[in-house]
């Protein structure tokens, strides 16, 4: 919740005792959830001093909150290493998908990202997987044999 100022006070309650105060303040902190904290419900009580009808009316006006507990976790299979070199011919430049290193791989959903990152540092990889493979690149020889583990 927003700070609303030195007149308004905010308390949070948990609905198995509403006559214990949790917290007060614009912030609810919660250091360590217990299995309680997703079965109960949490309501903040507005206090306006010298406006109680107000603070009340506000207070109603708030829904209680629940936490939600996720229960089930998408599965993931790690992909299956491979070792592959990539032949440049004269001093062209190629681009190489290193997406296509990987094989065997879960498809991942519910907005989890994943990224591709060289484990030694040599090579700078794009958020798209895609680099630039340049013989005129002075390390060159350094990007070869790439290798996914």
């Amino acid at each position: 919740m927003d700070d609303l100022g030195p007149n308004i006070t905010i308390e949070w309650y948990r609905s198995d005792n509403m006559a214990a105060l949790v917290a007060t303040g614009h912030t609810l902190t919660i250091p360590a959830l217990t299995a309680a904290d997703f079965t109960n419900q949490y309501k903040v009580v507005i206090k306006i001093a010298g406006k109680p009808a107000a603070a009340t009316c506000i207070t109603n006006a708030i829904a209680a909150y629940q936490f939600q507990q996720i229960t089930t976790y998408p599965s993931y299979t790690a992909p299956t290493g491979v070792n592959t070199s990539k032949c440049i011919e004269g001093n062209l430049a190629v681009n190489f998908d290193l997406n296509t290193l990987f094989t065997g791989t879960t498809p991942i959903t519910g907005g989890v990202t994943t990224t591709i990152e060289d484990a030694s540092g040599v090579i700078p990889v794009p958020a798209n997987g895609i680099i630039n493979l340049n013989r005129s690149d002075p390390n060159w020889y350094s990007y070869f044999p790439l290798q996914n583990t």
